[in-house]
């Protein structure tokens, strides 16, 4: 018998053998960190959220803020970290312990719910952000120990391909600033479903909401979030140590 097929079988042994030795030491590389370093928010529809300057108007959009509401948080956030930035950081810092759980990559729900824990207070039968100049320090808050934030993000974030929404954060945090979670839960307009009246509906929410200001709430929630978000996750951060 001639050695030919000995040869060619010892040749695909070692080749094999070779792209496994290969194959195994890239599984134990590192992942390659993205130079726009910030937190990323790892769910089924939102995944690589930066909080950085930058991405701010993007954010917002898919965030599902509509486009006149996403251009006033952008200005909102430029003008507050210009004049509270500092004083921003020097909160996260003396607070690491707190804020990390609301801010860094491991809140949960997500940090553009787990924000509200810190920033978002009682006001009368809704909610607000506080003011950059009543920040001096944060405190997590009775209302979302015994609220339902969690059970918003879920409802709405992980519906399945019928049900979601793309406007489906925006429609979310104004329901908790609304302090309307349970129609959320149970569908009612205008988190609703099927008929108009009670259909799924931004303009609804608008317009049924305009009292409570809920634009002017959502504006100053998500610049206010999203500041200091990337104070948090910015190089040296208390996200980042």
């Amino acid at each position: 018998m001639s050695p030919r097929p000995w040869f060619v079988a010892a040749a695909l042994i070692i080749a094999l053998v070779s792209n496994g030795v290969l194959a195994a030491a890239e599984k134990v590389l590192p992942p390659q960190k993205s130079t726009n370093a910030s937190v990323v928010i790892k769910d089924r529809n939102l995944d690589d959220i930066y909080f950085v300057a930058d991405d701010r108007r993007g954010n917002f959009e898919r965030f599902g803020m509509p486009a006149d509401l996403a251009d006033r948080a952008v200005a909102a956030a430029k003008k507050m970290k210009k004049e509270r930035g500092e004083a921003f950081r020097s909160v996260l810092n003396n607070q690491e312990d707190l804020l990390a759980a609301a801010f860094c990559q491991s809140a949960s729900p997500p940090t553009r719910y787990a924000a509200m824990s810190v920033l978002v207070i009682p006001d009368g039968d809704v909610r607000r952000v506080l003011e950059p100049m009543e920040i001096s320090e944060l405190e997590g808050q009775d209302w979302y120990a015994a609220g339902r934030v969690n059970d918003v993000y879920q409802k709405l974030e992980f519906a399945d391909e019928a049900t979601y929404h793309m406007d489906a954060t925006f429609m979310g945090i104004a329901a908790i600033l609304l302090a309307e979670e349970e129609k959320v839960i149970t569908q009612e307009f205008p988190w609703g479903k099927g008929t108009l009246s009670s259909a799924w509906t931004l303009g609804g929410l608008q317009d049924t909401y305009k009292g409570k200001g809920i634009n002017d709430r959502m504006v100053n929630y998500m610049a206010t979030m999203h500041v200091f978000a990337e104070l948090a996750n910015e190089e040296g951060g208390i996200c980042r140590r």
